[in-house]
């Protein structure tokens, strides 16, 4: 009954809260709130270089903002990365990208690494200074300078002294162009700069470079060889070669009426060059380019005409080979020769230009029109060194030997008086016969006799002088050419003649107290014929000529004693001013060659050729004038001072072999040349030998 009652008291309990005012709108209890998200990582961003910017470096700084602790990589054009930065506590990061290809768009990015969805990027122009690589060759230029850029951009060069050019850059990304001027020989810091389509200025200027500017031509080459109007036989090569610049690059050029074409090509070497070369048959004519290292070109040499042979005709008779059978159908049938086409007639050489008589040709060449102005620069340095090597052993070898072989055949002669009408040196008459003849009223001949002797003698030593070396083809086909310079060495002879017996017609009387007479000597005659002859022989081109026809021979004064020391040592001095005089005459007309333009009709090839054989005359003259035996001017000067006529030889034939005897013109000359330096070293070698003989031997054997 009591727990009856319990429960129903306790259901009356829960009935009346429920039914309690404001039951319905009691608020539950607060539940405990959720944990806050972490919010997202942000992407970096690029605040330099501004979107838009030209950069005119080859490189950039890229700087930004991110997340304290992102690795950032720079990406460029999605190529990279090109350089990485880790964003510092103050959340910035920058890094510098080494090279940036130019172009109008090139896209800049940043990407966090290993998170490549946060990134950010920027489109940048950039424009790098263009490069300078060098001059014409490496850093050595006449003026030129190139170097590489971008495609359709104008490069502007400039060089310290305020030089400039501009030139656009090809769609390889080259550029060329040479200096204004250009400047003057010397070394140059060059810089350029390029402008682009895309670009509203100039990119940076590059790093300068050291340039060596050379703006001097080297002077035309030297073709001393194959000789003028000579063939090169069919079927070889010809041989071509002279003097140049060190160093310098040489063309040589065969031209036609058909144009032009490059026949060998070489480098000079030591003041030399040779090169071998063909060109089709025909008569061309020949000159030679040089270039030096800096790219400079020379003027043309001297022109030569010369013969490519065209191939013999086949001997009449002659059948052409049978052709070989064709291969048989079956073991015993015989073969059918297989006809062959007619061959093509070999073609002959390409005739001269027509000519009426053969009195017309008037524009051909000789050694006269190719003689070589003398050069005067660093280059030519080895060159003059040879020569005054050459011209010390032709003393020792040549000059010396003579002077000590004929003062010995002079005491053997004293010594035996039967063996002296055997004479080689020296007069062949006492002193008082040729003084007397130098007289003119001693002579019973009139003086018309004596002048038609006279130039009947010029004519022959002029005709002997002409023919020392070819002139033309063939004399048949050259004959105006043998004419004009007939003429011209006529005048030269006439020049180198005047200026010898200038200086002692009016310096006798000062010197040696007596008057000077004019006397036409005929048996030099016999010497212009040995030097022409041997030039001749051995091919020296150009040749070694003598042209002294007259002398002045002084009328005698007071003899004897202390007189006679007086008037030798007067006589040494005239024959030394005579030689000078006339060797100078020759080094004028040489260096007069320099400035006469290159022959380009008859007239003025004979100009030319005026010059060239008053050279070869004067220089040549005086250099066999200076040999001391007989009654050479060489022997009054040797008597009288044995040291001005060393040192006066030693400058006549330094200038002689310099102008005559190139060493690797005369070494390529062939066997004759071979020859007749054996043939010196011989003489020298006899010379002594008599000399030893006569002066030790012969005395022992007389005792």
């Amino acid at each position: 009954m009591t727990g009856l009652l319990l429960s129903a008291t306790a259901l009356a309990l829960v009935l009346s809260v429920a039914t309690a005012p404001g039951a319905a709108h009691a608020e539950p209890a607060p539940s405990p709130p959720p944990p806050s998200a972490t919010p997202a990582p942000g992407s970096p961003t690029i605040t330099s270089p501004a979107p838009g910017t030209l950069v005119t470096t080859g490189t950039v700084t890229v700087s930004g903002t991110g997340n304290p602790g992102d690795r950032i990589g720079v990406f460029v054009d999605a190529h990279g990365p090109a350089c990485q930065a880790t964003v510092d506590p103050a959340s910035v990061w920058s890094c510098t990208v080494p090279t940036l290809s130019d172009g109008p768009d090139v896209i800049i990015g940043a990407v966090v690494t290993g998170d490549t969805d946060r990134s950010d990027s920027v489109s940048v122009a950039v424009l790098s200074p263009p490069t300078i690589s060098g001059g014409s060759n490496g850093f050595l230029s006449s003026g030129g300078v190139h170097g590489t850029g971008y495609p359709g951009a104008t490069v502007t060069v400039t060089a310290a002294g305020g030089a400039t050019c501009t030139f656009p850059v090809d769609s390889a990304g080259s550029w060329a162009c040479v200096l204004s001027g250009p400047p003057p020989s010397g070394t140059y810091a060059v810089s350029a700069t390029q402008t682009a389509p895309f670009s509203t200025e100039s990119s940076r200027a590059s790093t300068p470079v050291g340039i060596t500017i050379d703006s001097t031509a080297p002077a035309r080459p030297q073709l001393a060889w194959p000789a003028p109007n000579s063939t090169v036989p069919h079927g070889r090569a010809g041989a071509f070669g002279g003097t140049g610049e060190n160093r310098a690059h040489v063309t040589v050029y065969g031209g036609d009426d058909a144009g032009s074409a490059v026949i060998c090509r070489t480098i000079v070497a030591q003041g030399a060059w040779s090169c071998n070369g063909t060109l089709p048959p025909g008569r061309y004519t020949v000159s030679a380019l040089q270039s030096d290292p800096a790219g400079n070109v020379s003027p043309a040499s001297a022109a030569i005409t010369l013969t490519f042979a065209a191939a013999p005709p086949a001997a009449p008779g002659a059948h052409a080979a049978s052709p070989a059978p064709s291969p048989s159908s079956s073991a015993g049938q015989s073969a059918q020769p297989v006809p062959t086409a007619p061959s093509s007639p070999t073609p002959s050489a390409r005739p001269p230009h027509a000519t009426h008589g053969g009195l017309q040709t008037w524009s051909g060449a000789s050694q006269f029109t190719n003689a070589t102005p003398p050069t005067i620069a660093p280059a030519a340095i080895p060159g003059w060194l040879r020569s005054v090597l050459l011209a010390a052993a032709a003393l020792l070898l040549l000059a010396l030997p003579a002077r000590l072989l004929a003062t010995t055949l002079a005491r053997a002669r004293l010594e035996h008086p039967a063996a002296g009408r055997h004479r080689f040196f020296g007069r062949n008459r006492p002193r008082s016969e040729v003084e007397a003849d130098a007289d003119p009223d001693a002579h019973p001949a009139g003086i018309l006799q004596r002048r038609l002797a006279a130039g009947s003698g010029f004519v022959a030593a002029a005709a002997l002088v002409t023919l020392s070396s070819p002139v033309g083809s063939s004399p048949a086909g050259d004959v105006g050419t043998y004419v004009r310079v007939l003429i011209a060495v006529l005048i030269a002879l006439a020049i180198v003649n005047a200026a010898w017996i200038a200086i002692p017609r009016f310096a006798s009387v000062h010197l040696t107290g007596a008057h000077a007479v004019i006397a036409f000597q005929p048996r030099n005659l016999l010497v212009v014929a040995v030097a022409a002859v041997a030039s001749r022989i051995f091919d020296l081109q150009p040749a070694l000529l003598f042209g002294l026809l007259v002398g002045a021979v002084a009328m005698p004064g007071v003899t004897g004693g202390a007189a006679e020391s007086v008037r030798r040592s007067a006589q040494g001095r005239l024959a030394a001013a005579q030689v000078a005089g006339l060797a100078g005459v020759g080094v004028l007309a040489w260096l007069a060659l320099g400035l006469i333009p290159d022959p380009s009709d008859p007239l003025s090839a004979f100009v030319t050729e005026l010059a060239g054989a008053i050279t070869l005359l004067a220089l040549g003259s005086a250099g066999i004038s200076l040999l001391p035996v007989g009654a050479l001017a060489g022997r009054a000067v040797f008597l009288w001072s044995r040291r001005v006529w060393v040192a006066l030889s030693l400058a006549v034939y330094t200038v002689l072999f310099a102008l005559l005897l190139p060493v690797q013109a005369l070494w390529n000359a062939g066997t004759a040349s071979v020859v007749l330096v054996v043939g010196v070293i011989v003489f020298a070698a006899f010379s002594v030998a008599f000399w030893l003989w006569e002066r030790f031997v012969e005395p022992a054997r007389q005792s």
